[in-house]
């Protein structure tokens, strides 16, 4: 934590208030698609499915900053590792792998199967997870 610094107030008085936290912006994934092997049907088991995957990771107070590139990376081989049967499932571990990098306050996981439905573009799960 930086050393407490000497402010002046408009009155003339000393102010020994420490400054606030620097805010750092999020790290962003946005509409990352890879194929995994996600859900409960036969076809679902052995044929991969696109997933868009997209997320909103907010640092906590002068942390370092946060490597998008890492994320993905990380995301990625999570995913492509094994088969999971449900989106809330995946959503949930992906919040717990993301929040155990110490310097995350909060991230917000959205998980969408590409080609589920013909009938719309999308469905998908949406989490939020705090530290």
């Amino acid at each position: 934590m930086p050393p407490m610094m000497m402010q002046p107030s408009p009155l003339g008085l000393e102010n020994t208030t420490p400054p606030a936290p620097r805010p750092r912006g999020s790290a962003r994934v946005v509409d990352l698609v890879i194929d995994a092997l996600i859900g409960i049907y036969d076809h679902e088991l052995t044929r991969p499915q696109r997933l868009r995957i997209n997320l909103d990771l907010t640092p906590l107070p002068d942390s370092l900053p946060l490597d998008p590139a890492q994320i993905v990376t990380q995301v990625t081989e999570h995913i492509q590792a094994r088969h999971t049967n449900l989106l809330e499932s995946l959503a949930e571990r992906l919040a717990a792998l993301l929040l155990s990098d110490q310097r995350v306050a909060s991230v917000m996981v959205r998980l969408e199967k590409l080609d589920a439905f013909q009938e719309c573009e999308a469905v998908g799960v949406e989490i939020l997870r705090r530290r």
